[in-house]
């Protein structure tokens, strides 16, 4: 797996989301990070094949930080 640090606009023209350094990773910075953890929402995937046993991929999740703040 890797880290996505931006996603292009689906024209390709411009950027539709980027990663912020400081509030992303293993570890937020809480010294950078203009976020608190309350206005953070960590999500977790595991894909559904990987619930079954029959794969041996049950420790694979992906996760994702969302700033909730301006909601």
């Amino acid at each position: 797996m890797n880290v996505i640090e931006k996603v292009k606009n689906r024209d390709g023209t411009g950027i539709f989301w980027e990663m912020d350094p400081y509030c992303s990773g293993f570890k937020v910075d809480k010294d950078l990070c203009n976020l608190r953890a309350s206005e953070m929402d960590l999500v977790a995937y595991t894909p559904s094949e990987c619930l079954e046993k029959k794969y041996d991929c049950q420790d694979l999740v992906a996760y994702v930080r969302f700033n909730i703040r301006d909601q």
